[in-house]
């Protein structure tokens, strides 16, 4: 007798267009019979083994595939998909390690009696499928939000505040651009007998690249970026502003390389690094730098 392997897929309402694919790659890779839809079989149809196919989530990340035979016993694996992976290859897959999964199950074919007591050949089973590792899935999109400082006015305090970037990586490269925004302020220097106040505003765009380092659990990214900011200096009741646009180059590093969520640290640096000078102070421009702490999630 064939052998029939039942192909029953769960949700119901999986995307019906893609089980041929799915059939055509179990069948192609059993070694005899064949396998069909559980729904496209005849009522007084027998399949000797049953094969489910159980998707989890509503994005068709994650199957689990689970073959028996009647007799109580089940083998099962678990895939893991990558969103770039096409619906027609993941459902490729899961026809490929059902016909694994049922080649695994089926008892070894008992040797063929003959007086010349034939030498037995072993039948070669299909080649398992790869399966992609829990947790490889490429993240593209980044956000940082974290605490800044640096210094301002030469011979004032340092710059106090916080820091936001959104960045986006390439698939399948090391490319990814970014936009960053921060607010600080800073008090100082003395000018007749009072106290500098100033605040700095900064948008800018930027692009660089991105990659993991030798032996150590620790991504970088570099990257020059261009934007504006904003200088405000206020004393006894008067203040000035500056715009300037500046060409920055930045410089992070994040732990762990791998996973959501991750702890970074770096640094931002003015090209040159002056820091403009208010014309209605008499504050010295100091170098334009920040240095950055924060937290960075992945998606």
């Amino acid at each position: 007798m064939s052998l029939v392997v039942s192909l029953d897929v769960l949700p119901a309402d999986s995307p019906a267009e893609y089980a041929p694919a799915m059939v055509a790659a179990c069948t192609e890779a059993l070694p005899e019979g064949r396998c069909a839809l559980t729904a496209d079989l005849p009522e007084s149809a027998h399949p000797q083994v049953v094969a489910l196919v159980i998707w989890q989530g509503e994005s068709f990340l994650e199957v689990t595939v689970r073959v028996g035979q009647g007799d109580g016993k089940w083998v099962s694996r678990h895939l893991t998909f990558a969103e770039s992976d096409s619906l027609s290859e993941r459902f490729t897959t899961v026809g490929l390690t059902a016909a694994t999964l049922v080649g695994d199950s089926l008892p070894p074919p008992a040797p063929a009696a003959s007086a010349q007591s034939a030498p037995q050949v072993r039948r070669e089973q299909p080649a398992a499928v790869p399966q992609p590792r829990p947790g490889s899935r490429e993240r593209l999109f980044r956000g940082q939000l974290g605490a800044m400082t640096g210094p301002g006015w030469a011979g004032a305090e340092w710059q106090r505040g916080g820091w936001l970037s959104l960045s986006l990586k390439w698939p399948r490269t090391p490319l990814l651009v970014h936009a960053f925004g921060s607010y600080s302020v800073s008090s100082g220097p003395r000018v007749a007998e009072q106290d500098l106040r100033s605040s700095w505003t900064t948008g800018t765009l930027g692009a660089g690249v991105e990659g993991k380092l030798p032996l150590l659990p620790i991504a970088a990214s570099a990257g020059v970026e261009l934007g504006v900011r904003r200088v405000e200096a206020e004393l006894d009741g008067r203040s000035a502003s500056d715009w300037e646009t500046p060409v920055r180059a930045r410089g992070l590093l994040a732990f762990p390389a791998d996973g959501r969520v991750a702890i970074t640290t770096g640094g931002v640096l003015r090209l040159p690094p002056g820091n403009p000078k208010p014309s209605e102070t008499q504050a010295e421009a100091g170098v334009s730098a920040e240095l950055l702490l924060g937290l960075e999630v992945r998606l």
